[in-house]
């Protein structure tokens, strides 16, 4: 059975639409997030960042900007939403555009004036939503698994999800570069969070697969459960990913074919460590909203979507950004400028721009 550690994951399946309690966890999820993403990125951090990449980022995402107004930065993002070829392409109209912004707008405002955003977040925030594609130098180093697969291993969990693939009808599977998809998204449903399932690279992936698809049949969810698995095996932590979407019932037979899998796999079999940018529910099982405010935006000023993972590496990045700024303008700044002098700034910044994405920063579920 899934042994939920925290009542307020369960918003993310859509079990809890509100908090019972109205309170707040205990430790701020975001929190958890920021520090394990902190450790995973520190390896490849100081010899990127501090003097180099975010001295770049600075004179590329805020100096532009320093003198600027709110309103100014608002009416060049509005310009670059009226990209006519990216708007044809994404299928919505102007008017539908401006409506979407004028609500973005406003949220963005609400939270400057609750005083959940500050400016200089929200600026940056802003300005570069025109390069997320280019930023997130650390999502390699964050989502790496330092537990390595052996060659057989690898053969392996190709057969298993080329057996996968073959036990599906065309209408219900999708592929391509990279990974397969099952009972395809239809157009216009909302996804609201995703679930990751993580192999032990060392215990046979391979096994995870198949009992995941056993787990779908045996509940009887395996044509209406939406997610995919890579074609090769992943050197990252997501083996499965299910995408759950915005209605009570999907959350449930998620949940459901979820405790099945459970019941009936190894937990060795499970990573012992969690996906480092989503919220753990317990062994090998994690979870993270979808970044559904964003990828409204995104598409129409970069021509495709970015994933959650891409969006905390992105924001990550920008935090630690906006934390060298705020140092380089301090008279007394070090002499050497590390990551970990950079910390607690940078996770209060993370914070702001994980809300200014429409994510709620305490318990990771949607603040829309």
């Amino acid at each position: 059975m899934i042994k939920v550690t925290n009542k307020y994951q369960l918003i993310h399946l859509g079990i809890a639409s509100t908090n019972p309690s109205g309170t707040v966890p205990h430790v701020p999820q975001f929190e958890l997030i920021f520090d394990r993403v902190f450790e995973r990125a520190l390896c490849s951090f100081d010899c990127i960042s501090p003097e180099d990449r975010l001295k770049d980022n600075t004179q590329r995402y805020i100096d532009p900007v320093r003198e600027a107004g709110l309103v100014d930065i608002s009416e060049a993002l509005s310009g670059w939403l009226e990209n006519g070829r990216l708007m044809r392409r994404s299928g919505m109209g102007q008017e539908e555009v401006a409506e979407l912004y004028a609500g973005f707008v406003e949220y963005i405002n609400g939270g400057l004036d609750d005083g959940k955003i500050s400016n200089s977040a929200a600026k940056i925030f802003l300005y570069a939503l025109n390069c997320f594609a280019d930023l997130g130098v650390h999502y390699d180093a964050i989502l790496e698994n330092p537990r390595k697969s052996s060659s057989a291993e690898r053969a392996e969990y190709v057969q298993a999800t080329l057996r996968l693939w073959n036990a599906y009808s065309k209408e219900h599977k999708v592929s391509d570069q990279n990974a397969f998809g099952f009972n395809p998204i239809p157009r216009g449903k909302e996804i609201v969070s995703r679930v990751y399932i993580s192999a032990d690279l060392t215990a046979s992936p391979s096994k995870i697969v198949n009992e995941w698809h056993a787990a779908l049949k045996k509940t009887v969810n395996d044509l209406s459960v939406h997610f995919k698995v890579n074609k090769w095996l992943s050197e990252k932590y997501h083996t499965v990913v299910i995408y759950v979407g915005d209605g009570e019932n999907e959350a449930l037979r998620v949940e459901d074919s979820l405790r099945t899998f459970l019941d009936n796999c190894d937990p060795k079999l499970l990573s012992e460590t969690a996906m480092p940018t989503a919220i753990p529910l317990q062994r090998g099982i994690s979870i993270a909203p979808e970044p559904i405010q964003v990828n409204k935006f995104v598409p129409l000023l970069a021509g495709r979507k970015i994933s959650y993972s891409k969006l905390i590496a992105v924001l990550f990045e920008l935090a630690f950004t906006l934390a060298f700024d705020d140092m380089r303008q301090n008279e007394r700044q070090p002499l050497i400028i590390t990551s970990e002098s950079l910390r607690e700034s940078a996770k209060k910044y993370f914070r702001q721009l994980i809300f200014s994405s429409g994510i709620n920063p305490d318990t990771m579920s949607s603040a829309r």
